[in-house]
């Protein structure tokens, strides 16, 4: 009971906006995935399409995009380590670290002073505490995504060998 208090009083409608949303993207994921494509595949008839398109095309396009120069957003990035993961995946795990801290530190302070802080008293410190977590959690996480190298063939069977590149 105490548990559906916490998750449902006001002043922590933040925190589990954040951990519902999550939820809901997380559910997403794994019904877009493979999860879901044995379902798909014994729902569906199966049936084979033979389709020839060519389309030939000439087009030339000339883009001039500018961007602003932010030494500060460039170096925050690479702290965090955002480039390692999809961004999908940090956000998902800025919403989990996010809910988590901000939902159990106000538990603890209802459990100490008898009452919730208020939502936008807790949200600063909370936010602040998570963005450490955050970066551990992307380190952590990029460590096991899968690179666009692959370790199948050791490096060194390469030496001395002609390589041919064909198109």
């Amino acid at each position: 009971m105490e548990l559906l208090q916490l998750i449902a009083a006001e002043q922590n409608v933040l925190f589990t906006l954040c951990l519902v949303l999550m939820m809901l993207i997380f559910a997403l994921e794994v019904v877009s995935s493979g999860a879901a494509s044995t379902l798909l595949e014994s729902i569906l008839p199966d049936f084979d399409a033979d389709v020839d398109i060519e389309v030939e095309a000439d087009m030339e396009v000339d883009v001039d995009v500018e961007t602003p120069d932010s030494p500060f957003l460039g170096k925050i990035i690479g702290w965090m380590w955002i480039k390692h993961i999809p961004v999908m995946m940090v956000f998902v795990a800025f919403m989990a670290i996010f809910s988590i801290i901000g939902l159990s530190s106000q538990f603890f302070i209802r459990r100490i002073f008898g009452a919730y802080l208020p939502g936008w008293i807790i949200v600063g410190p909370v936010f602040v505490a998570t963005i450490p977590l955050l970066r551990g959690v992307v380190w952590l996480l990029g460590s096991y995504v899968i690179k666009e190298e692959s370790t199948a063939v050791k490096e060194a069977s390469f030496v001395s060998r002609v390589g041919y590149i064909t198109t």
